[in-house]
C-alpha cells in the first residue's frame, strides 16, 4: 500500500488522471442519461407545459399540433399530494429521537438529543434542508444532503451599552458557531460509481459546487494547513491572470445559464469536492476514503478522511428506491403514460369540437362570380344571374359536420382515469363512475380504499425515514467528534 499523502507530489498526476477517469466514467453512463432524461420529463409536467420539452426542449407522446393546447395535469397532482403527506408526517418536534446503545448511559442520549435539536434549530434544517429536499424528492424522486462540520466565525459593527455614552458602537466577532451543518445538494451536480447502487458501499462520490472567488480565498486562508500551498497559488494566479472562470462542462446551474456573464467570471469557480478510493497500480488494497478539493486540473486539497468512522457525507434521500441505479422513482411517475395519453386524447377532442363548430357555403358558381362574391360579401349585396329553371333559394346551401367521435373519446377518457386511479394512493370519490371514478362510493368502500392507500404511503414513508435516519446519524457522529466525547457512536437516532 501506497502513503499517498505522504508522496503526494511524486503521484499528483497520475491521482489527476485517475479521479478525471472516473469521473468522466459516470457522465457517459446510462444512468446518468436516465437521470437526466426523467429530471426533464417530470419539470415539464411541474411547469404544466404540453407541447414540446421544457424550454421546447420536450419530447411528446404525439407530434402533432393541436388547435387547443391543454394539460390535465395527472403529475403535477400526484406531485403536490405526495409532498403534502411528507411534510403532514413530518411537522411534529422532535424530527429524531435517540436511544443509548450497550452500556451507554440514558443521560448521553438526553443530552445528545438536545444537541441535535438545538444543532437543527441554529443551522435551519427544517426550512432550509428538511422541506426543500421533500420538494425535490416528490418531483424527481430524490435527493442529495451533504452534511459537514462547520466552524463559522463572523466580525462586524454591533452596538453595546456604555455606562457614560448610554450605548457605542464597537468592531468585533458577531456570530461564533460549531455545527454538524446539511447542505441540499441538486441531483444533476452529485455523481458516484453509477454501477454501485449504495452510496456508502461507492468507491467514489463527490458533487461540483460553484463558489465566489472570495469564498475560495477565505477558505484557504483560513485553513492554510489543510490546502496545498503551491496548487492554491497557481489557481489563484491563473484567475487574476485571464481573469478567468474555472467552468467544470458537468456543472448544472440550477438558473439554466450555459455561458456565465461577464461578472460571473471574476466572482465564481467550480469545484470538485470528491470522497474517492484511489486504486492505483501498487496501491489496489488501500481501503481509505480521501477526501479531494479540485479545481479545473489542481487539486488544491488532498487528505484522508478527516471525519470519525470513515463517514460518508453523502446521504440520499429516496421515494422508491431502485436496484439498479442509486437513484430512485417518484410515486408521481406513475401517472405520466396516462397523462400523456390523456393530453393526446383532450387535445383531439377539442380539435373535433372545433372542427365541429365550423359551417361551409356551398354556391352555385355558375350563378355566382367567385372574385365578386368575396368582394361584395361586406357590403351585403352579391348581383346574380341565374337561369329562368333554376330557384334563388338553391344558389347557396349551408353545411355543418357532425361530432361522431365523442362517445368513443369519452370511454377512452374513462378507461385513462381508471388506470390512474389504480397507480395513485388517494382515492378520488368526486369523479364519477362514468369518468373513471369508483363505482362504489359507499362510506365503508371509501374507507376501504383509504386505509390501502394508507398502507401504501407509511411505506413510502418508512422508506424516507431510513434515509433521516442516515442524516442524524452523521451529524451525530460530527458533534460527538468535535464538540464533545458522548461515546464511539453508541447513540442512535429511531425512525419516526
Amino acid at each position: 500500500m501506497i502513503d499517498l499523502i505522504k508522496n503526494f507530489g511524486k503521484y499528483e498526476k497520475q491521482i489527476v488522471r485517475y479521479i478525471k477517469d472516473r469521473c468522466n466514467m459516470y457522465s457517459k453512463s446510462k444512468c446518468r442519461k436516465l437521470l437526466l432524461e426523467r429530471i426533464s420529463r417530470l419539470n415539464s409536467s411541474w411547469d404544466m407545459q404540453v407541447s414540446g420539452f421544457r424550454h421546447n426542449n420536450r419530447t411528446n407522446q404525439s407530434q402533432s399540433h393541436f388547435l387547443g393546447q391543454l394539460d390535465y395535469a395527472l403529475v403535477k397532482e400526484q406531485m403536490l399530494v405526495r409532498r403534502s403527506i411528507f411534510t403532514g408526517n413530518f411537522r411534529g418536534d422532535p424530527l429524531f429521537s435517540l436511544r443509548s446503545i450497550g452500556n451507554t448511559p440514558e443521560e448521553n442520549a438526553i443530552n445528545m438529543q438536545d444537541l441535535l435539536e438545538s444543532n437543527n434549530e441554529q443551522t435551519k434544517f427544517r426550512p432550509e434542508v428538511l422541506n426543500p429536499g421533500i420538494d425535490m424528492m416528490v418531483k424527481w424522486g430524490t435527493t442529495v444532503v451533504y452534511t459537514e462540520y462547520c466552524h463559522d466565525e463572523q466580525k462586524a459593527w454591533r452596538t453595546i451599552a456604555d455606562p457614560l455614552l448610554g450605548s457605542r458602537r464597537v468592531y468585533g466577532i458577531v456570530k461564533n458557531t460549531k455545527n454538524a451543518r446539511n447542505y441540499r445538494l441538486d441531483i444533476r451536480n452529485y455523481l458516484q460509481n453509477p454501477n454501485i447502487v449504495s452510496e456508502d458501499e461507492s468507491d467514489f462520490r463527490g458533487h461540483r459546487e460553484r463558489w465566489k472567488f472570495s469564498k475560495l480565498k477565505n477558505r484557504i486562508e483560513s485553513n492554510p494547513d489543510k490546502y496545498i500551498k503551491e496548487n492554491c497559488e497557481k489557481v489563484i494566479n491563473e484567475i487574476k491572470k485571464n481573469h478567468g472562470f474555472s467552468k467544470d462542462k458537468d456543472y448544472y446551474d440550477p438558473q439554466g445559464r450555459e455561458t456565465p456573464n461577464d461578472y460571473d467570471k471574476i466572482a465564481v469557480n467550480d469545484v470538485l469536492r470528491m470522497q474517492i478510493q484511489i486504486h492505483l497500480e501498487g496501491n489496489e488494497d488501500d481501503p481509505t476514503y480521501y477526501y479531494v478539493e479540485m479545481v479545473g486540473d489542481w487539486i488544491i486539497r488532498f487528505q484522508d478522511n478527516p471525519y470519525d468512522m470513515n463517514m460518508n457525507q453523502y446521504t440520499l434521500w429516496l421515494c422508491e428506491p431502485r436496484y439498479e441505479y442509486f437513484w430512485g422513482n417518484t410515486p408521481a411517475e406513475y401517472s405520466v403514460k396516462n397523462e400523456d395519453s390523456l393530453n393526446l386524447l383532450l387535445g383531439l377532442g377539442l380539435e373535433n369540437a372545433l372542427e365541429g363548430m365550423k359551417r361551409y357555403i356551398f354556391y352555385n358558381k355558375n350563378a355566382i362570380n367567385p372574385g365578386l362574391f368575396n368582394r361584395a360579401t361586406h357590403s351585403g349585396k352579391i348581383p346574380v344571374d341565374i337561369n329562368k329553371d333554376v330557384s334563388l333559394n338553391n344558389i347557396i346551401w349551408q353545411y355543418q359536420p357532425q361530432e361522431t367521435a365523442l362517445p368513443a373519446i369519452q370511454n377512452a377518457y374513462r378507461l385513462i382515469m381508471e388506470n390512474n386511479q389504480r397507480v395513485v394512493t388517494t382515492p378520488d370519490l368526486n369523479r364519477a363512475p362514468s369518468q373513471g371514478g369508483p363505482s362504489n362510493k359507499t362510506a365503508y368502500a371509501a374507507d376501504i380504499m383509504a386505509s390501502v392507500g394508507n398502507t401504501q404511503d407509511a411505506d413510502i414513508l418508512e422508506k424516507f425515514s431510513s434515509c433521516l435516519v442516515k442524516t442524524a446519524e452523521k451529524e451525530i457522529i460530527i458533534l460527538a467528534q468535535f464538540l464533545g466525547n458522548w461515546g464511539p457512536g453508541l447513540i442512535r437516532p429511531l425512525q419516526r
